[in-house]
């Protein structure tokens, strides 16, 4: 899409582009290798193609949110707190604000910003060793053999 677009945006000195990535393309996560690898991508694509195209006309962001409550995340709306787990409707109006401004690399909301400045201060030893095998293959694993139960009695 973008390949088809660009050239025009470039013509006319005018455009934005929104990428949305994940965080889960910060860290490698065994057993769901594919979705943070592609997250990954985009947002190294997201990177190149604002120095590309800076001083053109053309921006380009990259949203990288955390946990929202959606299928993909297997959390249902009511479940999100708005703090570590937010709603599509919370971070869609936050990202929406955040559009057109001068970051080009950000979570897309507050909760999700503070979430990073704290999960910064733990060191990849600690996320890979520790967080992964308690939280990723524990309770998120938990989570979403429960949900996707759930589900399928719904259907």
């Amino acid at each position: 899409m973008t390949e088809i677009i660009l050239p025009n945006m470039v013509k006319k000195k005018q455009g934005i582009i929104v990428n949305i990535s994940s965080m889960t393309g910060w860290r490698p996560l065994p057993y769901l290798s594919s979705y943070p690898a592609s997250k990954a991508a985009l947002s190294f694509f997201s990177d190149s193609l604002s120095d590309e195209y800076r001083g053109t006309g053309v921006r380009v962001q990259c949203l990288i949110p955390m946990l929202v409550a959606t299928k993909v995340a297997s959390y249902e709306t009511e479940e999100a707190n708005n703090v570590f787990v937010v709603t599509p409707e919370n971070f869609a109006k936050q990202a929406v604000r955040i559009i057109g401004t001068n970051w080009e690399i950000t979570t897309g909301c507050v909760q999700h910003d503070i979430q990073v400045a704290l999960g910064t201060l733990f060191s990849f030893w600690f996320f890979k060793v520790l967080f992964v095998p308690v939280v990723m293959l524990g309770v998120h694993k938990h989570r979403v053999a429960s949900y996707q139960a759930k589900n399928s009695k719904n259907n």
